[in-house]
């Protein structure tokens, strides 16, 4: 199936309209200090949370925290030098789910 310049530039208006209202990740890093990852949301929320309490980060040293990025979406964090993944499902739909994927 073919879709015209036209159909993909009007979906891709509004994947960016939708992307503008939802609530995403914007920044995250591993605070050392009181030893959580804190991630900073769009809407202006903090979101912090000590990695043991993640199942599957649980295990995870400070300095495999080092480097956190966000995905393209805004709806999940990836610590590059562990390559686990925390996904923040729910942001857009209004609930609350951190699931590590």
């Amino acid at each position: 199936m073919m879709v015209s310049a036209n159909e993909f530039h009007a979906a891709n208006k509004r994947a960016l309209q939708r992307m503008a209202k939802a609530v995403r990740a914007v920044s995250a890093k591993y605070d050392r200090r009181i030893g959580m990852v804190v991630v900073q949301l769009s809407s202006g929320l903090y979101l912090q949370f000590r990695p043991r309490d993640i199942q599957g980060m649980e295990h995870a040293r400070p300095s495999d925290l080092i480097e956190i990025v966000i995905s393209p979406s805004g709806r999940a964090c990836m610590c590059r030098r562990w390559m686990r993944m925390c996904m923040f499902r729910g942001f857009y739909e209004g609930c609350w789910d951190l699931a590590l994927g």
